[in-house]
């Protein structure tokens, strides 16, 4: 494929071995250029040390460096900055893989809590890693488990690295960062994390499909899960709520497998 650029732009292979820092990747796609389409490059077609090398690098892009103490500079002890991620009871997995063969028939999904007295009993069991006897629930209870358990235990999907990250960036009204983060958010997120969110969001399509009988859309159901998806620090004020629903939006629209320009090994510089 031939890639038309501008006379006073070239094209720079870049080395996946160095430490290519997110504020140089942030100032490429800063620029602005009319870059030529490029074929999809998937990340679940990658050799296991390119997929890490991205992960290391979209989880460093969240992680915001504390003021350098003078005194840090003789602290060999004092240890990296990491994501605190979620641990996920692959239970859920298997539950909202049973819920979307009936939610197509289920009345207002995941908006009318269940109010059975064993409900929080279920949402216990899954926090200490047990499995629970799902089948044998209606689908009500299991969304009603579901969004306990995501709610109080794992206290949202995402990061609080990741969420205040987005969040503070978004309020500030800084666009091209806040649009560079978001096309890295899925390679910062767990392989667990991403999987939920991506299957949450599958079904949801199953439940907008058959809105006439759910009475339920895709766009009421994102601003539920906004709530879910947000660990519960980042709400301060009314304006967190606003926005952490377009977050939820843009996340939604997001593709999980396919990897932004910005870190195939080629970028856009002037010269």
């Amino acid at each position: 494929m031939v890639l038309n650029f501008p006379a006073q732009i070239q094209v720079i292979p870049i080395d996946n071995n160095k430490n290519v820092n997110f504020k140089t990747r942030y100032q490429i796609l800063k620029k602005r250029h009319d870059i030529a389409s490029t074929e999809r490059v998937a990340f679940s077609d990658l050799s296991k040390a390119d997929k890490q090398h991205i992960v290391n690098f979209a989880q460093q892009a969240f992680i915001v460096p504390e003021p350098t103490k003078w005194w840090d500079f003789f602290n060999c002890f004092k240890k990296p900055q990491k994501i605190k991620h979620r641990e996920i009871n692959l239970n859920v997995f298997e539950i909202i893989n049973y819920i979307s063969l009936y939610i197509q028939n289920e009345l207002y999904p995941f908006r009318l809590d269940n109010k059975d007295s064993d409900i929080q009993s279920y949402v216990d069991q899954l926090a200490n890693n047990q499995r629970i006897n799902f089948s044998s629930l209606g689908i009500g209870k299991l969304c009603t488990i579901l969004k306990k358990y995501i709610l109080s235990h794992l206290n949202g999907i995402l990061p609080e690295e990741i969420a205040s990250y987005l969040v503070s960036t978004s309020k500030v009204k800084n666009r091209l960062q806040y649009k560079a983060l978001l096309s890295v958010l899925p390679y910062a997120l767990s392989e667990n994390e991403a999987d939920l969110i991506v299957k949450i969001f599958d079904l949801f399509k199953i439940i907008d499909r058959n809105k006439d009988k759910t009475k339920m859309t895709m766009e009421s159901l994102l601003k539920l899960f906004s709530l879910v998806m947000f660990p519960s620090t980042i709400f301060t004020d009314l304006d967190s709520i606003a926005i952490a629903d377009e977050i939820t939006i843009d996340v939604f629209k997001l593709d999980f497998d396919e990897i932004p320009f910005t870190l195939i090994p080629r970028v856009v510089m002037y010269v």
